[in-house]
């Protein structure tokens, strides 16, 4: 009986292997025509704008959204002669890439290997992010070979692990990679080494690297030192960002949580496991943002943690009183390369503690009102916000006895 059972779904899965590897080339069947069909429409565009003779400013960017979104948004709003690149996958297959020429509306597709002939208009280089690009190797190796000045921003980590938040085990790596990791891209099979070969080869190219904290240049120059003349430190401007300052505490503790927390390099794991080790306990989480799943009973059927939901900006200041919040979890275990969150927290003077990592650890201590937590127990996590919450009402309590002097 038992072999019979063994047979039969051994049956099953072949026939679920056959059916989903037909699907899947079905799929990227039907893609093809689509892909070539939007290239060709587009030729005439593209060709006259090779041979235009025009200049532009050629930013590489993918299509994931996110805070590098938002930073390219910001920094292109309003200006002119540029020409943002992105990739384009079609029904997640195929994949091609789209020209958003500054003022214009229409979009040009284009092949890979029409990416080498914008060579002839390009002014400057600047490669936001690459991150999903399926023939990326392909992609370095074309702009490496234009003429213009190419500037490199290190808005992830990308480029120093395919594993892009460089956290394994709920855990930072860390820079020294002796793992038995690998990543298979279009057909291709990457190692560490060989990844960081082929980026290694890049940066050579490279004639300046923006990082966005000192944190991020150390990363880097652990693994590429042979960028340290070309780095240059540029914080992102926070000019944007008008949310009062909080003139005191609450008299009772509750955990503020900013953020989507949707996976766990940005701590899912660490505060579901707080959430639950916090039941019953005198303070309550405040979720501001989203949570990877909400089902959990550490969530869901835990009334000391609250799901307050999404935010703007300029709400943070009423969300922190109105919920009566003493003092911030920053909940990432990996690498920020700057942590807008954090610098949007610091602003309206709000206590803060975070782990010992990433760009959002430098923020931290250089902050009087912000702690370090040792370690990722749940006792140390609570007990670093404790004493960060009564750090907090110290800080404020003198200030405004220095005020009324």
């Amino acid at each position: 009986m038992a072999n019979l059972l063994k047979a039969q779904l051994s049956k099953c899965k072949l026939i679920y292997s056959l059916a989903r590897w037909f699907l899947h080339f079905a799929i990227g069947f039907a893609a093809f025509p689509i892909k070539t069909f939007l290239v060709i429409k587009s030729r005439s565009a593209f060709n006259k704008l090779v041979n235009s003779g025009q200049k532009y400013d050629l930013h590489f960017m993918h299509r994931c959204g996110g805070g590098t979104e938002v930073y390219v948004q910001n920094t292109l709003r309003g200006k002119t002669g540029y020409i943002l690149l992105r990739n384009f996958k079609i029904l997640r297959f195929q994949e091609i890439f789209t020209l958003e020429i500054a003022q214009s509306k229409r979009l040009i597709y284009i092949f890979l290997k029409d990416i080498a002939k914008l060579n002839s208009v390009a002014f400057n280089v600047y490669i936001e992010n690459v991150y999903s690009y399926k023939k990326l190797e392909r992609v370095l190796e074309s702009i490496a070979g234009f003429s213009a000045k190419i500037t490199y921003k290190l808005h992830d980590l990308y480029s120093l692990c395919y594993n892009v938040t460089m956290v394994k085990n709920n855990a930072y790596c860390g820079t020294v990679c002796d793992s038995q990791c690998s990543l298979s891209m279009n057909g291709r099979i990457y190692t560490p080494k060989k990844w960081r070969d082929v980026w290694g080869a890049f940066f050579e190219r490279v004639d300046e690297v923006f990082v966005f904290s000192e944190n991020s240049k150390k990363i880097l120059l652990a693994v590429y030192p042979q960028t340290s003349k070309k780095i240059l430190v540029k914080p992102h401007d926070m000019s944007y960002c008008k949310v009062k300052r909080l003139d005191g505490l609450p008299n009772a503790m509750n955990v503020g949580v900013f953020g989507n927390i949707t996976y766990d390099a940005k701590g899912y794991s660490v505060l579901k496991s707080f959430a639950e080790f916090s039941m019953g306990k005198d303070y309550k989480i405040c979720m501001n943002g989203l949570v990877g799943d909400s089902r959990p009973d550490a969530f869901f059927k835990n009334e000391n943690f609250i799901q307050y939901g999404s935010y703007k900006t300029d709400e943070i200041y009423d969300r922190i009183v109105s919920q009566n919040i003493g003092v911030v979890f920053f909940t990432s275990v990996c690498p920020e390369t700057f942590s807008y969150v954090v610098s949007e927290l610091m602003i309206t003077g709000v206590p803060i503690v975070c782990f010992d990592v990433g760009a959002q650890a430098d923020k931290i201590k250089e902050y009087p009102l912000g702690k370090i937590i040792p370690d990722y127990t749940n006792e140390s996590i609570l007990s670093t916000l404790k004493e960060c919450y009564e750090n907090g009402k110290v800080f404020y309590r003198k200030l405004k006895d220095s005020s009324n002097d």
